[in-house]
């Protein structure tokens, strides 16, 4: 299935990209998502996808409940 291989190519390809940065891959029936990051404001999360866009043309922030890093 294409979309379950994009969820395996994506997340070693962004772990590889920002090694510091926590990626996780989840299946949520029907959709497979991949998430990055644990950001504490929206501002920081669009820092990050300001360089994402160029390579994952349909990245976009979302709210969900984070693993908080330290300060």
């Amino acid at each position: 299935h294409p979309a379950r291989a994009i969820s395996h190519t994506h997340p070693a390809k962004l772990s590889q990209l920002y090694p510091t940065t926590p990626v996780y891959a989840t299946y949520t029936d029907p959709f497979f998502k991949v998430t990055v990051g644990d950001f504490r404001t929206k501002s920081e999360a669009m820092r990050l996808l300001k360089e994402l866009e160029p390579l994952f043309k349909s990245a976009f922030v979302v709210r969900e409940i984070i693993n908080f890093p330290p300060l």
